[in-house]
């Protein structure tokens, strides 16, 4: 049903708070504070940062499953199917950003704890994931905002 769909809405902008706490908590620090800080408490922080992203990952999965199963009879009116796609759009996009700074956190924890093939992560391939990772933001963003539109329309 459509109420239904807009819980599914609400849960998504809940899944997104938590991962921009997150996304803030591990870009917030510069790879030289990085250094520098203890490694050991930022290798703490950054295995719970990852636990909680694959728990994100796994409720955004869940969302998606529920979506896809939605028989399309619940959904009479257009702005509901617009909608129901819309959402379905922003989740896998928004998982992608998930994945990539779960990626991030697993290699730079990887480095402090001195991990041969992640040994010089930070000045290497930490600038190629943090293009990709910035591209994924950008995406996830502009569905986020067409998808506000489409649930302002309701």
């Amino acid at each position: 049903s459509m109420s239904e769909l807009v819980k599914l809405v609400y849960d998504a902008s809940q899944i997104r708070a938590r991962y921009k706490r997150i996304h803030s908590s591990v870009m917030g620090v510069s790879l030289r504070a990085m250094r520098l800080f203890a490694s050991q408490q930022r290798g703490r922080d950054l295995a719970r940062y990852e636990k909680e992203l694959r728990s994100l990952a796994e409720q955004v999965d869940a969302i998606e499953d529920v979506l896809q199963k939605l028989p399309p009879t619940a959904l009479t009116k257009r702005e509901g199917n617009e909608l129901r796609a819309g959402l379905l759009e922003y989740l896998d996009a928004l998982g992608v950003s998930i994945q990539q700074l779960l990626h991030i956190c697993g290699s730079r924890r990887k480095e402090q704890a001195g991990d041969p093939g992640f040994r010089h992560y930070s000045d290497t391939a930490y600038v190629q994931d943090r293009i990709a990772y910035d591209d994924a933001i950008q995406h996830h963003r502009r569905l986020g905002a067409r998808l506000n539109l489409l649930t302002s329309k309701i």
